[in-house]
């Protein structure tokens, strides 16, 4: 094998233990600029949300988690690490938000002029 050959193996061997190329995954998704607004009730909120952030590693913008229901499984959310914006999660009834992969809120925009993360109204209706 030639040296040319290896290394194309050993990048695509890297691409693949990190998940970045596999299926349909997406590594890197867009975010939202939506704030408290949104457009349906919580079932509508939840497949938005699960379109946007499937096997999503790095959220480009804000990660705005709204208006979720109790019901909602947000297991999908459990691959991101980063998220360049701010972070919302206002108004859901869920019990846990699953983001134990999360390491990194950049704050290159903020919401309300000041937060990089605003938590506000979350409760659980069990």
């Amino acid at each position: 094998m030639r040296a040319n050959d290896a290394l194309q193996v050993l990048g695509l061997l890297f691409s693949l233990a990190r998940g970045s190329e596999v299926g349909n995954s997406q590594a890197v998704c867009p975010g939202t600029l939506n704030g408290l607004s949104v457009t349906g009730d919580a079932e509508n909120q939840y497949q938005t949300l699960y379109k946007l952030y499937e096997r999503c590693e790095v959220v480009m913008g804000n990660l705005e988690i709204v208006l979720t229901g109790h019901n909602a499984d947000l297991s999908f959310l459990q691959w991101i690490r980063e998220v360049t914006g701010y972070v919302l999660v206002a108004m859901n009834e869920f019990s846990t938000l699953p983001l134990p992969n999360l390491r990194v809120v950049r704050g290159t925009q903020v919401y309300d002029g000041k937060f990089a993360i605003f938590v506000m109204l979350n409760y659980n209706t069990n």
